[in-house]
């Protein structure tokens, strides 16, 4: 490609062009007569021939270069995984957006990499955050007006199945069960926040057992028996390692898989393992109308992600939970208030 500079009157002699910068009314000087990016075609002709000499920049494309909106549509077609649509383009940036709901995933190596060949700009959310239907998860786009087919072709290498992915939920049996003693306010509460979280994922409706101590081992069996993808224990301790839950599922022939999350709120909970089914244990059934780690690993759990060490551990990295990170969380009061008014 190449840069010219000549008479506003000379510019509709060089078709396919394109018009470095906006061009405005000299009689109103904050009014956009055409703007930067325009590819000549004609349609301009009665304007520029009121410029004058007016000083026009133009970029002409050359054999091998490509346009603003052609090279955003091809990196953004590479880009976009499943559950994924291109949108609309806008000033030379094409919007990605979800088609399902769930969290997005991000190849963050490669993401690194496609932005490393010059020109070339792709962003996206954060990888795992929840997103749904419609919502604009990722843009591309190219930083000057035109570029090369080799510069194309090169971010396009890095991304031969696609960069990002819309990971969808899917509908899991959860068992939970409650060691401590709770208020028939607080039980109510509890009940309420619970069911509201599972349905926000489109789950079922969870199986709630109210146990204690020396009923703990017969209600696990009874939970794993009614094939449940997740169990989770409220009223437990990580501390103790005579806890009646964490006892139980050693004593049915399961494991401890971990003490501890690197996360906070939620650094106290537990990972275990019973009949292969993960099971995690929550400090207090007050927890679950807060804002925890919890939210963060049933996010993930919903989207088919294994929940094993691997998986809590890497919580450690935005694991410091303040209003700062709402975006990574679930709006669980935004899907009760939709349910509401349909």
């Amino acid at each position: 490609m190449r840069a010219i500079e000549l008479s506003a009157s000379q510019v509709t002699n060089y078709q396919g062009s394109i018009i470095c910068h906006n061009i405005f009314d000299p009689a109103n000087p904050k009014k956009i007569l055409i703007r930067k990016g325009h590819i000549i075609d004609g349609s301009e002709k009665q304007i520029m021939s009121h410029l004058g000499d007016l000083k026009i920049h133009l970029i002409i494309l050359e054999e091998g270069d490509i346009d603003e909106s052609t090279a955003a549509e091809r990196i953004a077609r590479a880009a976009a995984g499943t559950g994924l649509q291109l949108g609309p383009i806008s000033e030379g940036s094409l919007r990605i957006e979800a088609t399902v709901r769930g969290i997005l995933r991000v190849d963050i190596d490669r993401l690194r990499r496609v932005n490393e060949t010059d020109g070339v700009l792709l962003w996206t959310l954060h990888d795992r955050t929840p997103v749904e239907i419609g919502q604009h998860v990722a843009s591309a786009k190219i930083a000057p007006l035109a570029i090369s087919e080799a510069s194309i072709q090169e971010a396009e290498s890095q991304m031969y199945d696609g960069v990002i992915h819309v990971a969808p939920y899917q509908s899991k049996q959860i068992g939970v069960i409650v060691q401590e003693s709770m208020g028939l306010k607080a039980r109510e509460k509890f009940e309420m926040v619970l069911k509201n979280k599972i349905a926000w994922f489109g789950s079922l409706e969870p199986i709630l057992v109210y146990s204690a101590s020396e009923r703990i081992k017969e209600d696990l069996e009874h939970i794993i028996a009614s094939r449940c993808d997740l169990v989770l224990i409220g009223g437990t301790s990580s501390l103790d390692p005579l806890d009646p839950a964490i006892r139980a599922i050693e004593y049915l022939g399961g494991e401890i898989i971990r003490r501890g999350v690197p996360a906070h709120p939620g650094s106290t909970y537990w990972l275990g393992s019973l009949a292969d089914t993960p099971i995690i244990g929550v400090a207090s059934c007050g927890m679950f109308s807060q804002r925890t780690a919890l939210d963060l690993i049933m996010t993930m759990f919903f989207a088919g992600e294994q929940l094993d060490n691997a998986l809590i551990a890497n919580l450690g990295h935005g694991g410091l939970i303040t209003r700062e990170v709402t975006h990574m969380f679930p709006k669980y009061t935004e899907y009760r208030d939709i349910q509401a008014e349909n």
